[in-house]
């Protein structure tokens, strides 16, 4: 299966009247945005108008070699890998129907709520130990263990993002980290969200986004097995509005969860089926092999 990204659609213009065939895929995505080829090789493929439903027609061009990649200047820019359909969280500016105030002086978590019915997901001792293990990753060697386990606790601690009613320190779940609430027979759950600015692989399209995250039936995989597929383990973001000029839209930025000093705040994307998805008003495509950063602007 091979990907195409804007620069490689020749969009040829409206179609009125029917086709009577096609050699690719027809989906809800807008003109200029990224287009699956059945077969991976010269074609067309269609890409329906937002208006009035009518249809355009983009050929669409055989990718043989993988390009080299773009320049990776900081710890926090990636790099969308080159095959696959990917998608990036909106940021709070950026959602146009944004239900939290515009106006806010003061960082916010930029939670995007995903829409699995099983909403939270209870973590046993191993996939606590797996999501310590990434905030371990993540510090670098520069935090000591009792600042690592403060980390955790303010982290996971109720109305924070992640376990709201579900926590260790306020609900009395089990918290194999802190070893909190041995008598309890619930664990700690991680809520079904996300976060602005990270991406997703996406496996269906439509009203909602589809995508793949790791499975809560599975023992978690080694950090070292997953540690770069940004697709499974996203970064805490907050948004903040600022009253100076200069940014990328001139007002807003956003920055890491505050818990590992100076650097970014994993959390992992966990389901109860391996699936997720996301109302596609909440998403914008994310290019084959472009850069992209979950901050805004990014960190030198």
């Amino acid at each position: 299966m091979k990907y195409v990204t804007k620069a490689n659609a020749i969009v040829w213009g409206t179609v009125f009247s029917f086709w009577p065939y096609r050699s690719g895929k027809r989906d809800t995505l807008r003109k200029g945005q990224i287009i699956e080829s059945n077969d991976g090789k010269n074609g067309y493929a269609y890409i329906e108008k937002p208006v009035r439903g009518y249809v355009e027609m983009a050929a669409l061009e055989r990718i043989d070699s993988v390009p080299e990649p773009p320049p990776q200047s900081s710890e926090d820019i990636f790099i969308v890998p080159a095959q696959g359909l990917y998608y990036q969280m909106l940021h709070d500016y950026e959602y146009l129907d944004n239900h939290k105030p515009r106006a806010f002086r003061k960082a916010m978590p930029e939670t995007v709520p995903l829409l699995d019915k099983t909403q939270f997901i209870p973590l046993n001792r191993a996939w606590q130990e797996f999501w310590f293990g990434l905030l371990v990753k993540s510090a670098d060697g520069t935090m000591t263990d009792q600042e690592l386990l403060e980390a955790w606790a303010s982290l996971t601690a109720n109305h924070r993002a992640f376990t709201d009613k579900h926590s260790a320190n306020e609900d009395g779940y089990r918290d194999y980290i802190l070893d909190l609430n041995r008598g309890s027979k619930k664990d700690m759950a991680i809520k079904t969200l996300s976060c602005g600015g990270n991406i997703i692989r996406v496996t269906q399209t439509g009203p909602r986004v589809y995508f793949k995250t790791l499975d809560i039936r599975e023992n978690p995989p080694k950090i070292s097995e997953v540690w770069g597929d940004w697709t499974v383990i996203h970064w805490a973001t907050e948004c903040v509005r600022f009253p100076e000029k200069g940014y990328p839209d001139h007002s807003y930025m956003v920055g890491r969860f505050p818990q590992l000093i100076g650097k970014g705040v994993p959390f992992p994307i966990i389901s109860a089926t391996g699936v997720n998805s996301v109302f596609r008003n909440r998403v914008k495509p994310a290019l084959n092999w472009s850069t992209w950063s979950p901050y805004n602007p990014p960190f030198a």
